[in-house]
């Protein structure tokens, strides 16, 4: 694969959750254990103490935590899924360790008790990239390998149980009462799948146009009665007896339909609801 093909690749965006308050923790356990194992930088433990070095590895755990928890909940359309990909987690974290040096920089300057030189504060900058883009690189790589041999392995997995047989489409209808008290009629054979935006739900129908309501995802997970109409995503519900293939990426798995171009995602949360009912030893 080309770097720059690698550069393009979808890859999860930064997202609030305990793992990365686990992943800061570690970030800055790993500086803070660096500079006082190897002091490297010409920097001397006997010029400094234990707690001055193990406050570098603060200012990374804090900084971190900034970028991975509070970043993405300020401003969520800029960390979308759909668009955010390899290049842009890169580019993410040279933003982290820009931060990380100038706190540094203005740190050490506090620690000798000088005053603030351009010359001191680029050379901070120049040994953090140094130290920090060596487990910045190691990070991203093993982790886009990792997310994308195992993606690719469930996904050829499931695609095993995608048959005939549990394609087979169903003929049952449903009478789904919308937020605003109107009806409309869902036949499960023509459902591909609904997606949420905001209040409203769009359904997309085999051969017509999607179609926009007035309800939630959960009130029409509510009201639908069927095995293969599976909640796949926060966002999603989907008629598994429709889909074609799935594909895996970096990201996760998506859904693919023969009627439809859009290709639906697959969370975590529920992978294991869409296993039990894809797996080919029901077939």
């Amino acid at each position: 694969m080309h770097r720059i093909s690698i550069l393009n690749q979808g890859y999860p965006p930064p997202a609030n959750s305990l793992k990365n308050g686990v992943i800061s923790l570690l970030f800055g356990l790993f500086i803070a254990s660096f500079l006082i194992f190897f002091e490297p930088f010409d920097i001397n433990i006997r010029n400094y103490t234990t707690g001055e070095l193990a406050f570098f590895g603060l200012i990374t755990t804090l900084c971190f935590l900034f970028f991975q928890n509070l970043l993405p909940s300020l401003f969520p359309k800029f960390f979308h899924a759909n668009t955010w990909k390899v290049k842009h987690q890169i580019g993410y974290y040279l933003l982290l360790l820009f931060c990380i040096s100038s706190l540094n920089g203005l740190y050490i300057n506090y620690l000798r008790d000088l005053p603030f030189s351009w010359r001191n504060y680029g050379q901070i900058i120049v040994q953090t990239f140094g130290l920090g883009i060596i487990a910045i690189g190691l990070l991203v790589l093993l982790d886009f390998n990792w997310r994308l041999r195992k993606n690719l392995q469930q996904a050829a997995q499931l695609n095993q149980g995608l048959t005939r047989e549990t394609q087979k489409l169903s003929g049952k209808s449903f009478t789904i009462q919308t937020d605003l008290k109107e009806t409309f009629s869902l036949r499960e054979k023509d459902f591909l799948f609904a997606q949420s935006s905001g209040n409203y739900l769009y359904i997309h129908r085999s051969h017509a146009p999607k179609a926009l309501h007035r309800l939630s995802l959960n009130a029409l997970e509510r009201q639908l009665n069927s095995d293969s109409l599976q909640r796949c995503h926060r966002s999603f519900l989907v008629n598994l007896r429709q889909v074609t293939h799935m594909e895996g990426n970096a990201q996760g798995l998506k859904l693919f339909f023969e009627e439809s171009e859009e290709a639906v995602p697959v969370s975590r949360k529920y992978l294991d609801a869409i296993k039990a009912y894809i797996e080919p030893s029901r077939i």
